[in-house]
């Protein structure tokens, strides 16, 4: 019992100060500065390795927070907590410009209450957005920066029936802030001028998602999420600057009801293969279907459906309990492909192009294990008339399980 609180206290601690903290350079991507922002896809850590491919993919102790269904897969009761570091390098004919970000990626739980039944719930980032564009002419110097982006908070269930199916559904909270910048500076005698903008989001979805066994070597999964409506309020504050003094200009400063933001719904399926007790495959292909997205007074704005095709083949380590040896790593080897909802200013598709690997470290008896995942890759479309990004994430975990409803004989 001490241990199992000492447990709870530390993973706690972490997840403050990750979630509190000072946040760190911001990775400032061109191509999250319209519509919601970069979409992030993400089921576990070790799923990164594979692609991202997690939709079919069952763990023992990491919750997956694509497919719920998933969780029936999941043996005792289980932590999950990670952060991931991203840094891009933006190219352009005539201008290049390197940044990078530490940030909070996750943290959830999920409780295995019998062999059958399973809930949970947890924190994660759904898109982001965070980006500087200045540009310099004879008469003024003009800059315009973002940050922000949208979260879910989440709890749901999944059911394993007698046979090979499993189902899963997931309420999801979406909540979130944009913070905005507007500042020209005139090398003429006009004043300069700033405006600040605050834009506050929050709305709700359902997520469903089912497992099915197709035989004891081959899992096919499906998900489905639900069309959310976000209501947002903007408090905007105009600020005229003249000699080096700010005076206050007199436009709306408070909250404004805005647009609701429309997120349309979204779909995948995956599968996931044992090839051999010690290399499995995995493969998912998600679309969203935001070609309706209407982020909120852009609905002119021109959006495409996003469709992201994930796969990865994993080799797993041995298995000797009580030994802290290489040999019981595993390692993941992956890519995917993603034609995003954004297109380049000539109409053109933008792709992400990635490479992906990974490494599972177990200790404490495979009870406990760190998950470690890279990518790295491209973004660009194909007449990069924006430009394109080089990017490279580091993802770490930590997985935590536990027994919290093993009962003890009399005779022990």
């Amino acid at each position: 019992m001490m241990r199992r609180m000492r447990f709870i206290i530390q993973f706690g601690m972490v997840a403050v100060l990750i979630i509190c903290g000072k946040p760190g350079l911001f990775a400032q991507s061109i191509y999250g500065a319209n519509g919601i922002g970069e979409l992030k896809y993400f089921g576990t850590i070790r799923a990164v390795g594979l692609g991202g491919a997690s939709i079919a993919l069952i763990d023992n102790i990491a919750q997956n927070q694509i497919n719920p269904a998933l969780w029936s897969g999941i043996e005792k009761v289980s932590y999950n907590l990670s952060i991931r570091t991203e840094g891009l390098k933006y190219n352009h004919p005539v201008y290049a410009k390197t940044s990078g970000q530490t940030a909070f990626n996750d943290v959830c739980f999920t409780i295995k209450a019998n062999p059958r039944f399973a809930f949970g719930g947890g924190i994660h980032t759904v898109s982001n957005a965070d980006y500087k564009l200045s540009t310099n002419t004879a008469d003024y110097h003009r800059i315009v920066e973002s940050n922000g982006g949208i979260s879910t908070l989440y709890c749901g269930s999944t059911y394993q029936f007698k046979g090979r199916i499993a189902i899963g559904i997931m309420y999801n909270y979406l909540f979130g802030a944009d913070n905005g910048v507007w500042r020209i500076d005139y090398t003429t005698s006009y004043s300069d001028a700033e405006t600040e903008m605050t834009r506050q989001k929050k709305g709700n979805g359902l997520t469903a998602g089912m497992l099915c066994k197709i035989n004891p070597r081959f899992r096919v999964g499906g998900v489905f999420s639900s069309a959310s409506n976000l209501e947002s309020q903007s408090k905007i504050k105009t600020i005229a600057i003249l000699q080096d003094i700010y005076y206050y200009g007199v436009s709306n400063q408070e909250k404004v009801k805005d647009k609701p933001i429309h997120i349309p719904f979204s779909y995948g399926i995956g599968f996931a293969t044992d090839l051999h007790e010690r290399i499995q495959v995995a493969g998912d292909v998600y679309s969203w279907q935001y070609k309706k997205l209407d982020s909120g007074g852009n609905a002119a704005q021109m959006y495409r459906n996003s469709t992201r095709y994930s796969g990865g083949v994993e080799f797993k380590g041995t298995k000797s309990v009580g030994r802290v040896s290489p040999k019981n790593w595993s390692v993941r080897v992956g890519g995917y492909v993603w034609n995003l909802y954004t297109v380049d200013i000539d109409g053109s598709t933008v792709w992400e192009k990635f490479l992906t690997s990974g490494i599972s470290i177990p200790f404490n008896d495979y009870n406990t294990r760190i998950d470690i995942g890279f990518e790295g890759g491209i973004r660009s479309s194909a007449s990069k008339k924006i430009g394109s990004e080089t990017i490279f994430r580091v993802y770490i975990g930590l997985v935590g399980s536990e027994k919290w409803f093993e009962r003890k004989s009399q005779n022990q």
